[in-house]
């Protein structure tokens, strides 16, 4: 498995804890869709956020997933983050 599949699957296990905290019925987020769109509230976004950036030790944005809405999106920022930080 690569690092892009391997942050898929974090972001989608993280993703999914969120989402079935508040909503136990919620189907797993695919890797094409919206977070918003399968019921993710701002408030799930910032603990999705604290999460990522905990199991990553990376410094996220407030606004890290309204930038970057599905979890394709986001796993292609943290992958540029990844390297970036790598050069550090």
């Amino acid at each position: 498995m690569g690092r892009a599949e391997e942050l898929l699957e974090l972001v989608r296990t993280h993703s999914d804890a969120v989402l079935h905290a508040t909503d136990p019925a919620a189907a797993p987020v695919e890797p094409d869709e919206g977070f918003f769109d399968v019921g993710l509230t701002s408030m799930g976004a910032i603990e999705l956020r604290d999460r990522l950036a905990e199991a990553t030790g990376l410094k996220l944005p407030q606004m890290l997933l309204f930038d970057h809405p599905t979890p394709e999106l986001l796993v292609a920022y943290l992958m540029t983050r990844q390297v970036t930080a790598g050069r550090d």
